[in-house]
């Protein structure tokens, strides 16, 4: 699915189309979601997925096409070491990963967010602080290119008050109509 996605939009480098709001990204998603007979935004994310694990992790992604590791694993270190932007550091955790992570045994969700945050704060701390930091900032977020013509996606991460405030006002909003 990579390298059909990096043929098809012409581009190796993620970097140059990250900020695009329409790109080349859905026609491969969308052919491939009619191959493979899933939605495109799935096709999308496992293509995501495939190239994370052909360009920046390839000794779990080894693992996975040996079928030693599962696709929750493999969402997982691709989630946890996105942040991670030194190349050295990155090769560090894959390599560490393909050595450590079939002797881990079956861990819950959160036990293997631990294990793999472990890796990534031994190798490039900032990465991690990055990722914590990212996923506790507040923000509102509204669109997305995946969105149907007509339609507006709405994402938000607020802080638990203000969260509940809102769900309430909107709740009673809904019921009044």
């Amino acid at each position: 699915m990579g390298e059909v996605f990096t043929r098809r939009t012409g581009l190796a480098d993620k970097s140059e189309r990250e900020l695009w709001w329409l790109d080349p990204d859905a026609a491969v998603a969308a052919e491939l979601a009619a191959a493979l007979n899933v939605t495109s935004g799935l096709a999308l994310h496992q293509t995501n997925r495939g190239l994370a694990l052909r360009d920046r992790l390839p000794a779990v992604g080894a693992l996975y096409e040996q079928g030693l590791i599962s696709d929750l694993v493999v969402r997982a270190i691709v989630s946890r070491t996105y942040l991670i932007d030194d190349p050295d550091a990155l090769a560090a955790v894959d390599a560490d990963l393909g050595e450590r992570i079939t002797h881990w045994g079956a861990l819950s969700e959160k036990k293997t967010i631990i294990a793999i945050d472990a890796l990534v704060e031994q190798h490039d701390p900032g990465a991690l602080r990055r990722t914590q930091q990212a996923n506790a900032e507040e923000k509102v977020e509204f669109g997305a290119p995946t969105d149907v013509p007509g339609t507006m996606t709405i994402f938000a991460r607020l802080n638990a008050a203000d969260g509940a405030l809102m769900e309430h006002t909107v709740t009673e909003m809904a019921h009044s109509v």
